[in-house]
Formats: C-alpha cells, structure tokens, sequence
C-alpha cells in the first residue's frame, strides 16, 4: 500500500476602494405649481470603484531527495527528479488486502503523534551497470528545512484588476405617480499571468514573488452597459375610481449586464469575450384591504452569451492532456532537446499560448522540463424565461403566511463550437 504526500499552497491579496457622491433636487420645495409637481424630485448616485486580487499558486511534494546526491549514486536523471522521489511511502506486510478497504479490512491505526522528517537517509540502490545493491547517504529537502517556494515543482501568478464608474439616476415624476431609473456603468478588467519561473536541476522552480511586476495584460477589455426601469402606481392616476384600500402598480425593466472578469481561456489561445447578456422584466403588484393582502406576478427572460461550459471541461482536459505530455510520460520525457530539434518538432504557438507551456533548457542528459500552467474552456449561450408569483397575507402584526410559485425554462445552446 503506497502512499505520498503533495501540498498545495494557495494565497490571495486583495485591495478595493470606492467613492460615491449623491446629488438631489425636488422641484416641489418651491414651487406646487403644475409643473413642480410633474418634474418631482430625482436623486443622482456616481460611484466610481476600483478592485485588484492577487493570487499565488504553489504546489509540490514535502519531502524529497537531493538531486545531486542521487546523481552521485548513479540514478538517472528522471529518478533523481523532486517529482519522483518523494518519501512518505507506507509498505504493509500483512494477510491478503483483497476485497477490502484500510478503513473495514485492514484495521489500521494512523500514527497521531509528532513526526519528525529526516535530513538525511539512508537508501539501497541497484549500481549501474554492476548490478550491485549499495547503500548511500543523501540529504532530504522538506518543509521543515526549507521554505515552501523551494519545495515547489509548480508555480503561478495571477492578478486582475477592475475599474467601474457608474451613475444612477432616479426619479420620481407627477407626485411620485411614474418613478423611473437610468443607469450607465463603465468597466474597464485587465488580467496578468505569470508562470515562467526557470527550474533548477531537480525540476523545481525558481519563485519570483514579484513577476506580476514586469508582466504585461494576457487579457483587456472594456465595456458600457445601461439599464433602465419604470413603476407606474395606478392610485396616483385613477384612485378616485378604484375601492377603498386597494393600490395597484405596474412595472416594467431592462438591464445589461457584463462579467468582465469571467472571461474563459480558449484552447486555440488567447481569451474569448466576457460574458454578456441582457434581462427583461415586467409585472404587476397588488394590495387589498389597505396592505393586509399582498399579490406580486412577475415575467422575465434573461439572454447570456460566452458563458464558460463546465459541462465539457472533462472532454477537454482528456484530449488536451495528451499534448504531448500523455500518461506515459510525454515527449519531453522521452527524448532529448536535441532529437527534437533533428526532426523540427516544435510546440504551435496557440497551444504554448493557451495552456501556458513553459519548456526549460535542457538539462545535464539533454532532457527539457514541460509544465503548463493554464487550462483552456469552451463557451456556451444560455436563455432563461418564467414565471413568478408570490401572495402574502399579513393576518397580524407578528403573523405572516406567503405562498410563492416560480417556472423556470433554461435553454443551453453553441454547446462544443469552439474548440
């Protein structure tokens, strides 16, 4: 029964700052005139918002051998790699495991004390090429001996940045018998990548913490949206005409929305756009005996485009993981830089682009490292439509019954077109 640790090391920095400024004017504060009472009040909101996260990303095996202690015994260089030789392996000697689990079956007990990693071990070793068995000595990097960015076989830097301003305005005409609002918003997302660490000889990365710093945007977009909306509260028209404690509203909306920071990674390389989509919404209120009894219908329908498919995730990564570092090692692993270049084998660039290969110079046997740090996505669109309806009867100032009913229809469609 083996078993071999690996960590994963995970931070995020963020930073936000907002600004918000109001400006109000009611036309009624002076003047009953009809005109006064028609233009009402209305009331400005500017926000202007800026957010950055920084994201750092490690991942590795806790304990290893030393590279160059290994090679002095002989190993090869693939063995003698901080990926391969990991300890932590547990050997049973024991009855039969068939058919059973270590949890019911084998009745072991994991160790619950401290543990103590060496910094030097001792291991047996078959020479090359006598075929002897030898013992040697080598040291042993781990966590407790080491910072963690040494350890680390995989590393990454991500950050993006969003700058929104919008204004919203909204008024309340004829006495507040018609209340509308406006808005506009700007944002503007870019997104930075940064995994070209250089490796050393036993495969891990040199950590840079500041290779944001000097990085240039993978991705940049911008865009404006709009969204206005409009609630006409009948009583102020035609309340003379309609029963005592009864009040009527209708409403009606449309929004443009935009994820600026949802952009999905292509596999062809590059990014596709931010998703975007539109909402439309209207319906109508409704309260009898004077807010006792409460109605609330409403339709929707919201369109979405560019939306990241997670269903073909899978699909992809299975296909994609075979270029070129399939399960058995890949390419790199296989032969030499220089056999290589003698038949002009080259990563296509959209590929390099799209995952974020990295491919290190060739080491002492002539081999090059292959990492990759991003993983490419397809997109979908997708329309939602429905239906909702709520009643509520407040039967006493501390009791409450609700009844809600809801339709949703979903439809995904360009499912699979783009890659």
């Amino acid at each position: 029964i083996g078993s071999r640790g690996s960590f994963q090391d995970r931070g995020n920095e963020s930073r936000t700052w907002r600004a918000t400024a109001y400006a109000r004017h009611d036309f009624t504060q002076r003047s009953k005139a009809w005109g006064a009472r028609l233009l009402g009040r209305h009331t400005l909101t500017m926000v202007a918002f800026d957010y950055q996260v920084d994201r750092r990303s490690l991942s590795g095996n806790p304990a290893f051998m030393d590279y160059d202690d290994l090679r002095g015994l002989g190993l090869t260089d693939a063995q003698s790699r901080a990926g391969a030789n990991s300890l932590g392996n547990v050997i049973y000697l024991g009855d039969s495991v068939v058919g059973r689990s270590t949890v019911s079956g084998l009745n072991l007990t994991g160790y619950k004390g401290d543990y103590t990693r060496p910094n030097n071990v001792n291991i047996n070793y078959i020479q090359s090429p006598s075929g002897e068995i030898r013992t040697g000595s080598v040291r042993v990097h781990h966590i407790d001996n080491e910072p963690i960015d040494r350890l680390a076989t995989g590393a990454s830097l991500a950050r993006d940045t969003l700058e929104t301003m919008a204004a919203v305005l909204q008024s309340h005409w004829w006495n507040g018998a018609l209340i509308t609002t406006y808005g506009v918003r700007r944002d503007r997302v870019k997104q930075y990548s940064f995994s070209a660490f250089p490796t050393r000889t036993d495969f891990t990365r040199i950590f840079n913490p500041g290779g944001l710093n000097t990085s240039t945007p993978v991705n940049e977009a911008e865009r404006d949206t709009l969204t206005y909306s409009g609630v006409l509260r009948l009583n102020k028209f035609v309340g003379r005409w309609m029963p005592r404690g009864v009040e009527l509203d209708l409403h009606y909306g449309w929004s443009e929305n935009y994820q600026g920071l949802s952009g999905a990674r292509s596999v062809k390389g590059g990014f596709f756009d931010a998703p975007v989509g539109e909402t439309r919404e209207f319906g109508v209120g409704m309260n009898l005996l004077n807010d006792k009894l409460v109605f609330r219908a409403n339709w929707f329908e919201t369109a979405q485009q560019n939306l990241a498919d997670a269903s073909v995730d899978e699909s992809i990564s299975t296909v994609t993981t075979m270029i070129p570092d399939s399960p058995s090692g890949g390419i790199y692993n296989l032969y030499t830089a220089a056999q290589l270049a003698a038949v002009g084998f080259a990563m296509p660039p959209g590929v390099v682009e799209a995952f974020g290969i990295q491919i290190s110079p060739p080491n002492a046997d002539g081999f090059s490292n292959y990492s990759r740090g991003l993983a490419g996505r397809d997109i979908k669109s997708a329309v939602s439509k429905g239906f909702e309806w709520e009643a509520t009867y407040n039967v006493t100032n501390n009791w409450r019954i609700a009844v809600n009913v809801a339709k949703v229809t979903a439809v995904e469609s360009e499912k699979g077109h783009n890659w």
